[in-house]
């Protein structure tokens, strides 16, 4: 799914949408190419300084030099690029619910022999299936970015309705923990602010209003009366449940305490079992160091606007759990730049205009 996002973008990037006109760069893709600049340099300068060719290759593998290859794959991605990745995701979740049907965990003989079978304990977790994924996790993945995409490129028809159908029931197969909480969160904060949106006539925000209303009565309801049963399911009966993430997490503040500015240097930093951070921020400040880190966060933060507002709250919850961003190439990193660069572009074409009154970056017509 990654390469095909990637292939997609980069063919759109090299060959028929990215200029070179920099005469005709606004302010704000001026400061964002001075940004991306920096955080490469200093990506550099901090491995250089850090190499260590004792420890051979492997050991100082780092990923930065894949960025610009990313952000081209992201600031090139095309609505019909989308339309693709959706169809691919919706036909994994397809799998994923025969999988589910058949008790098994996989259709892949060798990753189906590999796993733990699916044993009914009442839990939906211990029934999760893999789709044509290596886990569940990374098809719990591909589910959240597609319905982060329809909602990014405000999808409509039979079509997109019966994918997101599909969406929700590979949600359901997979059991991420994650990626359910953070929808619920999307999709609340969108309807919150979609009735504030300065177009919406005053019907229409009262019927939203009273739509959430009854929604927020309705999960109240639901969660008194199947407390017991909810808390089961999302704790697997083991009370506060972070799936050895607590330990994780204190090994990679220990070593940011103890490595501030250099990190890792700039090399993806691992415990001594293997595992990364499960926290794409403290996995970014660790490997990379607090100023490199913090590069990547102004990038974020100066190019927030009322399109993306949603979306990138939603990759930042789910990547607090979870390494999903910054990576350095991933199906979820392209998609940051996506959001990133080009929703103001969107934005502007689309007229939608918030009381939050967010900056619109003044370029042409969006895909």
């Amino acid at each position: 799914m990654i390469v095909a996002a990637l292939m997609m973008g980069l063919r759109n990037g090299l060959f028929e949408r990215v200029g070179f006109g920099f005469k005709t760069w606004t302010k704000s893709q001026i400061w964002n190419a001075i940004v991306i600049c920096l955080i490469l340099l200093l990506s550099f300068i901090n491995w250089l300084w850090s190499f260590d060719p004792s420890l051979g290759i492997s050991a100082n593998i780092t990923s930065f030099l894949l960025l610009p290859f990313t952000l081209l794959a992201g600031v090139s991605f095309t609505r019909g690029d989308a339309k693709i990745l959706l169809a691919l995701i919706a036909l994994e979740c397809l799998v994923g619910c025969y999988e589910f049907s058949m008790g098994i965990r996989s259709i892949i003989p060798s990753i189906n022999a590999a796993t733990t079978p699916i044993i009914d304990e009442g839990l939906w977790y211990s029934s999760r299936v893999y789709g044509l994924s290596s886990n569940s996790s990374v098809l719990a993945l591909k589910v959240f970015a597609g319905l982060l995409l329809i909602h990014f490129y405000e999808f409509k028809g039979f079509k997109t309705r019966v994918i997101e159908i599909l969406f929700v029931l590979g949600v359901v197969v997979t059991f991420n923990r994650t990626v359910i909480v953070t929808l619920v969160l999307m999709y609340c904060l969108s309807f919150i602010l979609n009735a504030l949106e300065k177009r919406s006539n005053e019907r229409r925000n009262l019927a939203r209003i009273v739509l959430l209303t009854l929604g927020i009565i309705a999960a109240f309801v639901l969660i008194f009366f199947y407390f017991d049963s909810l808390l089961f399911q999302f704790t697997r009966d083991k009370g506060v449940d972070l799936s050895g993430r607590d330990e994780i997490w204190a090994f990679f503040a220990e070593f940011i305490f103890n490595n501030l500015w250099l990190g890792n240097g700039t090399v993806k930093l691992l415990t001594e079992e293997g595992k990364h951070a499960h926290n794409s921020f403290l996995q970014l400040i660790a490997s990379n160091g607090i100023a490199i880190a913090l590069g990547y966060f102004v990038l974020i933060v100066s190019n927030i606007n009322r399109k993306n507002l949603v979306l990138l709250i939603a990759l930042v919850v789910y990547s607090s759990t979870q390494y999903g961003i910054f990576w350095g190439i991933s199906l979820l990193d392209i998609l940051l730049y996506l959001f990133l660069f080009q929703s103001s572009k969107m934005l502007k074409t689309n007229k939608n205009l918030s009381p939050l009154r967010f900056p619109v970056e003044q370029v042409g017509k969006g895909a």
